[in-house]
Order: C-alpha cells, then sequence, then structure tokens
C-alpha cells in the first residue's frame, strides 16, 4: 500500500478528508447554508456585485434566486490576456539575451583559437 519516496503523505487521512468535504457538497442544504453565509459576507457590495439568495434548500435540493449580471470572466480575460503579454514579452527578451550571450560566446572561442 505504501507509494516509495511518499511515505510522509498520509493518504488514508487525505482521502478522508477530500471524502468528508466533497460528501459535505453533496449535501445541498449544506450548500443553501454556504450561501447564505455568503451572501451574508458580501452584503454590503450588493450595489455592485450580488449574489442569488436561497429560496428553498433541503438536503436533495437547493433552488436559487436569479441574478442578472455578467460572467467574472469577462473582467478577468484581459487581465490574463495582459499578463500572457507580459510573459511573452519577457520570454522573448531571454531568447534575446540568450542568443547574444552565445554568439559572444561563440565569438571569442573562435578568436581565442584563431591566436598563434
Amino acid at each position: 500500500h505504501n507509494v516509495p519516496g511518499l511515505g510522509w503523505l498520509n493518504l488514508e487521512a487525505s482521502m478522508e478528508q477530500f471524502s468528508d468535504t466533497i460528501a459535505g457538497q453533496t449535501r445541498l442544504d449544506v450548500e443553501g447554508d454556504n450561501l447564505d453565509q455568503f451572501v451574508q459576507n458580501f452584503r454590503g457590495m450588493r450595489h455592485w456585485c450580488g449574489f442569488p439568495r436561497v429560496v428553498l434548500k433541503g438536503p436533495a435540493v437547493l433552488v436559487e434566486s436569479f441574478e442578472e449580471g455578467q460572467l467574472a470572466s469577462k473582467y478577468i480575460e484581459p487581465f490574463r490576456r495582459y499578463r500572457d503579454y507580459q510573459l511573452q514579452q519577457a520570454e522573448e527578451k531571454a531568447r534575446k539575451a540568450a542568443a547574444s550571450s552565445n554568439r559572444h560566446k561563440t565569438a571569442a572561442s573562435s578568436s581565442s583559437s584563431s591566436s598563434p
């Protein structure tokens, strides 16, 4: 049952914790309680950020209000594109620096080998 090199990792306890977490999420009344708490935590921000309200909850059912809105991804995507652009620029700069360094090393080694 042991995986070599992973003895420090308590897989049994990790799986038990994961199972408890997943089981809690399959109880829709618990998810409804979590949503109620979430709405409460952000109650002062309702003017710019709304969340659905719990209409009905039970162990096997959760009915939420419909909230008109826009996906958060609409606002996140421009930042993601900018980050990707910055990473691309940094990678290009690093490639150019490495190529320049290699050219200098090659030039230096060929000039030293051609010296008498």
